[in-house]
């Protein structure tokens, strides 16, 4: 398993979609943004974002240094100004939040959390398991 810088995750709403789950919406919004144009300015996502919706330049940087703060954007000084860019890819959070919630999960509950997630597995995709018995199978075979 690859270890990780520790991203700080401070809640976790399952009914909400995709990254929405850990993050606010417009910090979604902004990472949305980062994702698919590294290394921008707080005013260029301002500019990007503003065009959607009425909002504050100031919003927008108290929002960059939030999710800075979280671990999940790295900054440079460029001029007077910084540049953000994203320590992940979206795929590598997504992953990294998965971890997180698991952890918590597989901490508290261990045997119910397998069974429970079995059981959603075989509703949803019973084809699933199959994947699941190869990716074990798999993994036992690169550990020994």
């Amino acid at each position: 398993m690859m270890v990780r810088s520790r991203v700080r995750i401070r809640a976790f709403h399952p009914h909400m979609k995709g990254i929405k789950r850990a993050l606010g919406d417009l910090e979604a919004e902004v990472m949305d943004c980062l994702w698919q144009a590294p290394e921008s300015s707080v005013k260029e996502i301002w500019e990007k974002l503003s065009r959607q919706r009425p909002l504050a330049y100031t919003t927008i940087m108290t929002t960059m240094d939030r999710l800075y703060r979280k671990g999940l954007l790295q900054r440079a000084k460029s001029g007077k100004a910084f540049l953000y860019a994203p320590c992940f890819s979206r795929q590598e959070f997504e992953e990294i939040l998965t971890e997180e919630v698991l952890q918590g999960l597989v901490g508290a509950t261990g045997e119910p959390l397998m069974s429970a997630f079995l059981d959603l597995l075989s509703e949803k995709d019973p084809s699933s398991l199959d994947r699941l018995e190869e990716m074990i199978r798999r993994r036992r075979t690169g550990l020994e």
